[in-house]
């Protein structure tokens, strides 16, 4: 039978009051708090806290283990890791930046999702549904043919034999450099931002069988023909549940970042430093 979490929790420190670990708990009747120390090493201190925080990162594979001797094993762990940190600090400086950063970060992480979780209502979602979905009208979704080069001479070329009546397909599949030449170029049907967005600009304005002039995107130049053009139905919420959670879990953490920049003392140092440093040198280790 699988132990609730938050009773082998309960389990745990019952079973710290019962059997003492070094100088922590040696009074039975006291009321353990998260500052309860359990153990020192070389005068740097792990509490009740650690260790409760310990076991919440562990799997569910842990709940059946029997709570002293999850409570010792645990222990163990954080006195291994406090030696080798301690070893860290005195034999490799470094070690400590990378650690600082790490326990940042996870504390972060924690936070983040502690935020995120308490604003992730059903009422926001539906408000981002809505937003998304049901203020901004149908959605279209596009389908076009291009043709690829790599210079603005060529593509020239190519739209002008176009508008003297040369076939885009036949085009494509004879001199287009992109992988959908062989097939004329057809690209099938995209949603608005699937992509890149000169080459969406240009499509959505052109009348069906238009033909565009050179249009320029990182992957070289495009002539483009628009071959159909439908709006999308608007999907029910939990079709699309997920794509909304992230949003607004994006927009949460987001607006909490910029509500905390805004309230707090932030300065940054004009640093004078070779760049070459950065990546030049190795802070842990050899």
């Amino acid at each position: 039978m699988k132990v609730h979490s938050g009773l082998l929790r309960t389990l745990m420190v019952a079973a710290l009051l019962a059997t003492p670990v070094g100088t922590a708990a040696q009074e039975s009747d006291a009321k353990p708090d998260l500052e309860t120390v359990v153990v020192t090493v070389n005068d740097m201190d792990v509490r009740l806290g650690h260790v409760i925080a310990y076991i919440e990162r562990l799997s569910d594979d842990y709940d059946t283990v029997d709570p002293q001797t999850l409570f010792n094993g645990v222990v163990s762990q954080l006195i291994r890791e406090l030696l080798l940190a301690d070893l860290g600090d005195a034999r490799f400086p470094g070690a400590r930046f990378a650690a600082e950063n790490a326990a940042r970060s996870s504390t972060a992480r924690t936070t983040a999702s502690a935020v995120i979780t308490g604003n992730m209502t059903e009422e926001a979602l539906r408000r981002v549904y809505e937003n998304r979905y049901l203020l901004t009208g149908p959605r279209s979704e596009y389908r076009a043919s291009h043709i690829l080069v790599g210079t603005l001479d060529e593509a020239e070329a190519i739209a002008a034999d176009l508008r003297a009546g040369a076939d885009f397909a036949e085009t494509a599949k004879t001199r287009s450099t992109g992988p959908t030449g062989p097939r004329g170029g057809d690209l099938g049907w995209f949603a608005e931002g699937q992509m890149v967005k000169p080459f969406e600009d240009a499509a959505r304005v052109l009348a069906i069988g238009e033909i565009s002039v050179p249009v320029e995107t990182q992957f070289g130049w495009h002539i483009i023909m628009l071959t159909g053009k439908r709006d999308m139905p608007v999907p029910p919420l939990d079709e699309v549940r997920q794509e909304l959670e992230q949003i607004l879990a994006d927009g949460i953490l987001e607006t909490t970042i910029t509500e905390l920049a805004a309230n707090a003392d932030i300065e940054r140092m004009d640093v004078d430093f070779d760049p070459a440093i950065l990546r030049s040198t190795r802070l842990v280790g050899n």
